[in-house]
């Protein structure tokens, strides 16, 4: 069973949405995948039917209170510890995220999604960084923006991805929702300068669920 832990560069930068859809690729192809959102939190002003559980559910085929359980929801647009504290609510430990619920026995990819950027809290005593390191993933997939300033977060991002984790692969999928300007060009400077693996939407979603494909296969 492979691991992939699903971090970002900051929060609302598109991890669900990347994730989502690599996953409906996969399971198109007929493989058996898992989602795991370890802790949320979020606005009540949203449709609670677009949270980040409900739309890694819809596309796992799966509950959303197996995706995350309900006890690690917290209703308030803050790191999880701090949005359990304000709302007096038990403060997660890194030891309750990785209580997930299990997945089927035929799973052939499990993907883990972390909340907000790569440093931020997940729990009391930890960030996603920690988290990652505790999954021991095969790889890690990081999710950011296609714009301006990009290229520092992505940087700082991998360097400290790569200072725990032991020849773990990472690959950058840049999220251009928008016109930006860019045209590629932070792509380009990533994969050229720092040697990177860079892949740019809309064609990461297939590249990355291909080789993910091709790692079950091998």
């Amino acid at each position: 069973m492979i691991r992939v832990v699903v971090v970002g560069t900051d929060t609302d930068v598109g991890k669900t949405w990347v994730t989502s859809q690599i996953i409906r690729e996969l399971r198109s192809d007929g493989h058996q995948v898992a989602a795991r959102k370890l802790v949320q939190s979020r606005d009540l002003a949203d449709d609670p039917a677009g949270d980040d559980r409900s739309l890694l559910a819809v596309a796992s085929g799966e509950q959303p209170s197996t995706v995350c359980p309900d006890h690690l929801i917290f209703d308030l647009p803050l790191a999880p510890p701090m949005a359990a504290e304000i709302l007096g609510q038990e403060i997660p430990e890194l030891r309750d995220l990785l209580d997930v619920v299990p997945w089927d026995a035929q799973t052939e990819v499990v993907f883990f999604e972390t909340a907000g950027g790569l440093r931020s809290p997940q729990a009391s005593d930890a960030d996603s960084l920690d988290v990652t390191a505790w999954l021991d993933p095969h790889v890690v997939i990081l999710v950011a923006p296609d714009v301006l300033g990009v290229i520092s977060q992505v940087r700082l991002c991998v360097d400290a991805l790569r200072n725990r984790l032991d020849g773990v692969p990472v690959i950058v999928a840049l999220n251009a929702r928008d016109k930006t300007g860019t045209e590629g060009r932070n792509g380009n400077w990533l994969r050229d300068r720092d040697e990177f693996v860079v892949l740019e939407s809309p064609t990461a979603i297939s590249e990355i669920a291909g080789a993910l494909a091709r790692q079950i296969e091998a």
